[in-house]
C-alpha cells in the first residue's frame, strides 16, 4: 500500500524539465509484454492505453516521459526520476502526474530500507510492487518498492501530485485478465490506511486514484479505458466551468466502471486537483431583421426548445442543430442546419429575414366569372369590424401592421354579399400571429352541376396492400355522384367539403345553397395516368348502381394490370367528368379525387417501395410473400423489422446477408446506413459468436466494421490488430 504515495511522488521525479519548459509533467508507464523467463503473464491493453494517455496529455500542455514496454525497465524509470528532481530544483512543478499500467504484486518487507530511512512500516509486514518490464520473480530486487520509492518522492517539488495506478497487488490463480500477480499475500487491506498521516511523509500535497480498492481486483482494458473516456467527456465537467478535476473524473468512472470493478480516490487533504481543461465550447451568432425574434433549437431527436431571443451570442455544445426563429406578426423563418463541429470555434447563421404576415382571400361563384360588386365582411362576436369591396377577381387583402383590431387568438368570421349571390358561406379563421391566413368564401348562384360525392379504391391484391399491385391484378373504381344538393345536406357541408369541390380551374364551386329540383346524372367518365407520363388511359363504367339516397348513383369502373413494368409505375386518377342531364359539367382533377395505386415489377420491388414510403409493417408482409430474397431485400426487411422495433427479427433477417459486411458500410446503393441502435445490437450477437469465431479474418472483419459503425474505435483498432496478427501467423505457418 506503500507503493500508492510512494509511486506517488516518484512519478512526479520521473520528467525531465527545464527552468523554462511547461510546469505540468508526467511520467507514463505501461507494460503489457513482460520476458517470457519470467513467467509473468503479458497483458492486452497497458501498453496501448499508456500511449494513448501520453498522446492525451500532451495536447493538453503536459510535458510527458512515456516507458512502454520493453523502455519502462527499473534503471530507466530511476534515471528519468533523477532528472526530474534536478530540474525540480530550478523551477518547482505546478502539477505532476504519475501513471502506470501493468501488474502488480505483494512480497515480504525489506526493513534494512526502513531503518535505513526510518519509514514507519505498515504491520502488514509486506511491500507492494510494481512489476516493471524487468521485473523478475527469481531476484526480487527487480520489483520497484514501494519503500525505494520514497526516498526521490521527497526531494521532488510541485504544488500537487496526482498518482493512478492501474494494478492490481493480488493475482487470481488461472485468471490472467486481473492485473496482479502472484496469489494473496497476508491480510486484506483495510481501504483505509493507504497514506495514514505520520506513515512515510504523509503527503500534504498528494492523491491516489487507482483502478480498484487496495484489496479489489482490477481488470485489464478496463479502468485507463474508462480514463480516457473521462478525460474528453462533456458530461464529466459537472461543475461546468471546462476544467475536469479528479474528483469529477472518480465520480465518472464510478459510473462507468459500476458492473466491472470499483475504482478507489484516496485523497486525505481534499486538495481535489485539475487534471485536464476541456476545451472552449463553440458559439453560435445569431440575428434577425428584424430582431427581437425568439430563437428554437433542435437537437436530433429532442423537442424544440426556446434558447434565448435575437441578437443571440451563446456557447453551445458540439453537435448537429437545427435553428429556427419567430416574431409575432412575422413569419417562421426557414430552418437552418448548423454543425458545431469544432471546440473554440466561433460559428454565424446567415441572418432571419422576417416577413411581415397577412390575411389574403378570395370570392368566387360557382362558374368562377368575376364576382363584380361583391363586398366582403370580417365580423367578431358578432359585430362588424371590416369591410371592403373585393377586386374584380374576388380577392381581397389586409395585413396586421395595417389593421390594429386583429388580435391574437381571437375568432372572426367571414362573408360575402352581393346583388347576385344566393348565399355565401360564413368562414371563421382564428389570428395565430405567425402565418398568413389565406381564405376562400364559396358563395352560390342560381345554376349547379354535378357532384362527386365519394370515391372508393380496391383491387384483387389483398396482401401486403391493396393500392400496390402485380402484373395480372385488378383494380375495382367506385364513384358516388349526386346532382342535387338539398337544404338539410347544405348545413351539413363544412368549409373543407366546399374546398374539394373545386373544378380544374380553381374555382370553389358551393351549389345547393338553396333547394332546386335538378335534371340528374347523364354520365360519368374516367381516365387513369401514370406519373411522368403524358399519356392517359379512358375507362368506361362496367356497371351502374341502382339509384341511391337523395338521388345519388354509383358508377364502378374495373382495370386489369396487362404489362409488367420495368421499374415501379405511379398510376391515379387523373381526371372524373360528371355531366348531368342538362349539359353542366364538372371536372374533378387528380387532388380531388385522390385515388392512386402503384404497379411493381416484382414483390421485392413492392417490399422496398412499401419500406421507403415508411409503411413498414406492409413491407414486411411483402418480402414474407417472396421466395427468393437477395442481399439487399434482406437488409430493407431487416431495417424494417428495425424500424417496427422488432430488433431480434432485425438481426435474424441481417444474418441471412451472404455479404455481412458490405452492408455494415456507411454507403450502399442509396439505401440508409445501419441504424446506431441495431449496429449495437449485432455487435453484441457479434461478440457472444466470438469464441466460436476467434480464428476466422472474415468474422473479424465484421466485428471490426461493426465497432467502426458505433465509433468504438478502440475496440475496431484492437480487433484490427488481432486479425492483422492473426493472418501473419497464418502466412508464417504456411
Amino acid at each position: 500500500m506503500r507503493l500508492y504515495y510512494i509511486l506517488f511522488f516518484l512519478i512526479l521525479s520521473c520528467f525531465s524539465l527545464s527552468v523554462d519548459a511547461q510546469t505540468k509533467a508526467a511520467v507514463i508507464v505501461g507494460v503489457s509484454d513482460y520476458p517470457a523467463k519470467s513467467n509473468i503473464p503479458d497483458l492486452q491493453h497497458s501498453s496501448q492505453e499508456a500511449k494513448s494517455l501520453s498522446n492525451f496529455l500532451t495536447e493538453q500542455g503536459y510535458q510527458c516521459h512515456t516507458l512502454l514496454d520493453r523502455e519502462a525497465t527499473k534503471e530507466n524509470l530511476e534515471s528519468h526520476i533523477q532528472t526530474l528532481i534536478e530540474m525540480s530544483e530550478q523551477k518547482s512543478l505546478d502539477h505532476f502526474i504519475f501513471y502506470f499500467s501493468g501488474r502488480g504484486t505483494r512480497i515480504e518487507d525489506d526493513p534494512v530500507f526502513s531503518v535505513l530511512y526510518f519509514v514507519d512500516e505498515d504491520k502488514d509486514e509486506l511491500d507492494e510492487c510494481l512489476l516493471l518490464s524487468d521485473a523478475d520473480p527469481a531476484d526480487l530486487d527487480t520489483y520497484l518498492r514501494d519503500d525505494a520509492l520514497f526516498e526521490f518522492v521527497t526531494q521532488i517539488k510541485t504544488d500537487a501530485i496526482t498518482l493512478i495506478l492501474d494494478c492490481s497487488f493480488n493475482g487470481v490463480a488461472g485468471n490472467t485478465s486481473i492485473k496482479g500477480f502472484g496469489e494473496s499475500t497476508g491480510d486484506e487491506f483495510d481501504g483505509v490506511n493507504v497514506m495514514k498521516e505520520g506513515d512515510v511523509g504523509a503527503l500534504e500535497n498528494g492523491l491516489v486514484l487507482s483502478a480498484s480498492a487496495p484489496d479489489q481486483p482490477a481488470l485489464d482494458g478496463a479502468f485507463s479505458t474508462a480514463l480516457l473516456d473521462a478525460l474528453k467527456a462533456e458530461k464529466a465537467d459537472t461543475s461546468q466551468n471546462r476544467d475536469l478535476s479528479v474528483a469529477e473524473i472518480y465520480a465518472y468512472l464510478k459510473n462507468a466502471l459500476k458492473d466491472k470493478q470499483v475504482p478507489y480516490l484516496f485523497d486525505p487533504q481534499q486538495h481535489n486537483p485539475t487534471l485536464v481543461t476541456l476545451p472552449e465550447l463553440p458559439t453560435l451568432e445569431i440575428i434577425s431583421e428584424p430582431s427581437g425574434a425568439e430563437v428554437y433549437l433542435t437537437k436530433g431527436q429532442k423537442r424544440r426548445e426556446y434558447i434565448g431571443s435575437t441578437p443571440f451570442l451563446q456557447e453551445l455544445q458540439k453537435g448537429q442543430y437545427r435553428i429556427d426563429v419567430q416574431k409575432l406578426a412575422f413569419h417562421r423563418s426557414r430552418v437552418q442546419d448548423i454543425e458545431l463541429s469544432e471546440y473554440s470555434q466561433s460559428y454565424t447563421l446567415e441572418p432571419f429575414v422576417l416577413k411581415p404576415i397577412g390575411i389574403h382571400g378570395i370570392v368566387r361563384d360557382d362558374d368562377g366569372n368575376p364576382t363584380e360588386n361583391l363586398q366582403v365582411i370580417i365580423k367578431q362576436e358578432g359585430k362588424e369590424i371590416w369591410r371592403e369591396d373585393a377586386e374584380r377577381n374576388g380577392s381581397f387583402h389586409l395585413s396586421q401592421e395595417q389593421e390594429s383590431w386583429l388580435k391574437l387568438d381571437q375568432v372572426y368570421e367571414v362573408s360575402a354579399i352581393g346583388s347576385n349571390l344566393l348565399s355565401s358561406e360564413r368562414v371563421t379563421f382564428t389570428f395565430r400571429g405567425y402565418q398568413d391566413i389565406d381564405l376562400r368564401v364559396p358563395v352560390a348562384l342560381d345554376r349547379t352541376a354535378p357532384i362527386l360525392i365519394d370515391s372508393v379504391f380496391s383491387s384483387s391484391r389483398l396482401v401486403p396492400s391493396e393500392d400496390f399491385l402485380l402484373l395480372g391484378d385488378e383494380v375495382l373504381i367506385t364513384l358516388t355522384v349526386t346532382d342535387k344538393v338539398e337544404d338539410d345536406m347544405l348545413f351539413e357541408l363544412d368549409l373543407e367539403t366546399l374546398m374539394d369541390l373545386e373544378t380544374d380551374d380553381g374555382v370553389l364551386r358551393d351549389d345547393g345553397m338553396e333547394s332546386k329540383n335538378y335534371l340528374g346524372v347523364s354520365s360519368v367518365k374516367l381516365m387513369l395516368g401514370v406519373k411522368d407520363s403524358a399519356k392517359l388511359w379512358p375507362l368506361n363504367p362496367v356497371m351502374e348502381k341502382d339509384e341511391q339516397l337523395k338521388d345519388q348513383h354509383s358508377y364502378q369502373f374495373q382495370y386489369t394490370v396487362t404489362k409488367k413494368p420495368e421499374v415501379v409505375e405511379e398510376w391515379f386518377v387523373a381526371l372524373v367528368e360528371v355531366i348531368d342531364k342538362g349539359g353542366n359539367a364538372r371536372l374533378y382533377r387528380e387532388n380531388e379525387v385522390n385515388i392512386n395505386f402503384a404497379v411493381c415489377p416484382n414483390i421485392l420491388v413492392m417490399g422496398e417501395k412499401l419500406f421507403r414510403d415508411g409503411v413498414y409493417d406492409k413491407a414486411v408482409d411483402s418480402f414474407n410473400l417472396s421466395t427468393e430474397h437477395t442481399d439487399r431485400s434482406r437488409y430493407i426487411m431487416s431495417l424494417a423489422h428495425h424500424e417496427l422495433n422488432s430488433i431480434q427479427n432485425a438481426v435474424e433477417s441481417f444474418l441471412l446477408i451472404s455479404d455481412q459486411l458490405f452492408y455494415l458500410s456507411e454507403q450502399h446503393s442509396g439505401l440508409s446506413p445501419l441504424p446506431r441502435k441495431f449496429a449495437n445490437r449485432l455487435w453484441r450477437y457479434y461478440l457472444d459468436q466470438l469464441s466460436k469465431h476467434r480464428q476466422d479474418p472474415d468474422f473479424l472483419s465484421l466485428l471490426i466494421a461493426t465497432a467502426e459503425r458505433l465509433t468504438r474505435l478502440h475496440d475496431a483498432e484492437l480487433y484490427q490488430i488481432y486479425k492483422e496478427k492473426l493472418i501473419a501467423n497464418r502466412t508464417s505457418k504456411e
